[in-house]
């Protein structure tokens, strides 16, 4: 069992009382770490985001068709985390808690509404990331997409590009397509007229000028975000003939609670179609197909951006002595479970893309079974470049960075707006709703989390462990009746 504290015990964030506890989150007591690694020269950090990424990435097998060679390599040259999760099944909530170290039923920043923001929520002493290495001596500088982009922070960098131009789709391609999906090629096949390229240049020439400094380098990537637009060239990588779907059994929701079904169609965020957007998808199996190759082609066009910046970062000779963590910011459905897009807290939407390499720490191609979350990475780069030590949720991975067989059992807790919650423990996943209901998963025997087995009187015993890493107070929703999260209202119990 893990120890449970506090990170704001008694504070007034901007006039709203956090008297919270991270009660089941896991909090990494930053004051018993063991000495960094890196004692005599500062550890660079390449730090990549992908947005929207899922673990239909060739290293991890999410999907078996998925042609991503330059996530592979690193994975082959580092460790990969299979069992990753987000904090948040959302842009927004999921890179805030990453990068402040700050979960959601804390922060209240459940959301996109402007009220949301965490510059406005946090603390002055709470840090990001790039302000930590910033103030510690190293050279920052970010573009594209890192924290989501009506959040983003400027402190912490000494230069940020947030914009470049791009191009629009091809609406005359047999492969575009508009609603509810959004994808179809773009009207080029130079990768160099695309934003996200146009992003992976600007961070490629700041590292050529301050490659002999200390550096914390970022790269958001963009895509596979919708719409999944990118040159026809990775289009054609794939056969839309041999496209494999995911398998959706017919009564798959049948032994959901209402308000599960009720996410998995209308959903949260995006009710665009009348009864869901699967219905209308896979009412035409070659439109789904369609679907699936746009998304997978897009992960290959992010993958081709991946290996420009680490091809340049090994012609810097600097590769050695650099930490470079890629991630997904969460994960993405594509049907399963009757459900497109993420909002959700189901294994496919919070699962996503993990890895690092730290020289001379990790082994080459090692895999960790252990769950992790992506609230790990502050703690842990805290530690491997020897930064001053803070109080943030999460843990140090460093142990699985020299060990990836080291069996550590931690949760990893995720929240999809106010009331909703999902623990990932060693083989289970728990799911506890607003409204008191529940799901309940064994993973090591149901992975498609086609069972749910929260009324089997069996696992009683074990919903009360689970239950107990789920926090017992949250931060109200700062957008009040404006959030995107009043609707989930409707199914809370009656008295």
């Amino acid at each position: 069992m893990l120890h449970c504290g506090s990170i704001w015990k008694t504070r007034i964030v901007r006039g709203v009382f956090l008297g919270v506890l991270f009660q089941g989150a896991a909090l990494y007591a930053m004051a018993d770490q063991p000495e960094s690694p890196a004692k005599q020269k500062k550890l660079n950090v390449l730090f990549i985001a992908i947005d929207d990424l899922n673990d239909w990435v060739g290293c991890l097998g999410g999907h078996p068709q998925a042609i991503t060679p330059n996530i592979d390599a690193l994975a082959a040259d580092g460790l990969v985390f299979e069992k990753a999760y987000c904090a948040a099944p959302l842009c927004g909530p999921s890179r805030t808690s990453l990068l402040y170290g700050v979960p959601a039923h804390v922060s209240g920043s459940y959301g996109h509404d402007s009220k949301h923001n965490p510059v406005q929520l946090m603390p002055a002493d709470v840090q990001s990331i790039p302000m930590m290495f910033q103030k510690n001596g190293y050279h920052t500088m970010g573009a594209g997409k890192l924290f989501h982009m009506k959040f983003h922070d400027e402190r912490g960098f000494d230069s940020y590009l947030t914009k470049a131009s791009g191009l629009r789709p091809d609406k005359s391609s047999p492969d575009y397509n508009a609603k509810p999906i959004s994808f179809g090629p773009v009207a080029t096949d130079d990768d160099y007229e695309i934003q996200d390229t146009k992003f992976t240049v600007a961070v490629i020439e700041d590292l050529e000028k301050h490659k002999d400094e200390p550096f914390f380098l970022s790269l958001g990537l963009k895509k596979p975000h919708m719409p999944w637009n990118a040159p026809q060239k990775y289009f054609d990588m794939y056969d839309l003939e041999k496209i494999e779907l995911p398998e959706v059994p017919a009564d798959d929701l049948d032994d959901l609670p209402a308000i599960a079904r009720y996410i998995a169609g209308p959903g949260v965020h995006h009710p665009f179609v009348e009864g869901g957007t699967h219905e209308y998808m896979s009412a035409d199996p070659m439109l789904w197909k369609r679907a699936v190759r746009a998304y997978l082609a897009t992960s290959t066009f992010a993958d081709a951006n991946v290996g420009r910046m680490i091809d340049a970062l090994k012609k810097s000779g600097q590769y050695d002595n650099t930490v470079i963590v890629l991630w997904g910011d969460h994960g993405w459905h594509l049907g399963e479970k009757n459900h497109w897009r993420k909002h959700a807290l189901w294994e496919r939407s919070t699962k996503t893309t993990f890895i690092m390499r730290v020289p001379g720490l990790t082994t080459p191609g090692a895999r960790c079974s252990s769950v992790v979350s992506l609230s790990d990475i502050y703690p842990t780069l805290v530690e491997l470049c020897n930064l001053p030590k803070r109080d943030v949720a999460g843990n140090s991975l460093v142990p699985l960075l020299k060990d990836a067989e080291k069996k550590v059992l931690n949760p990893a807790l995720m929240q999809l707006g106010p009331g909703n919650y999902s623990v990932r423990y060693d083989q289970w996943r728990y799911t506890r709703y607003r409204d008191g209901s529940e799901e309940l998963y064994n993973q090591s025997v149901d992975p498609d989390e086609f069972n749910n087995v929260a009324g089997n009187p069996e696992f009683a015993e074990t919903k009360e462990v689970l239950k107990k890493y789920i926090p017992t107070e949250e931060a109200p929703d700062p957008a009040g009746e404006k959030s995107a999260f009043e609707v989930l209202k409707r199914f809370e119990a009656k008295p």
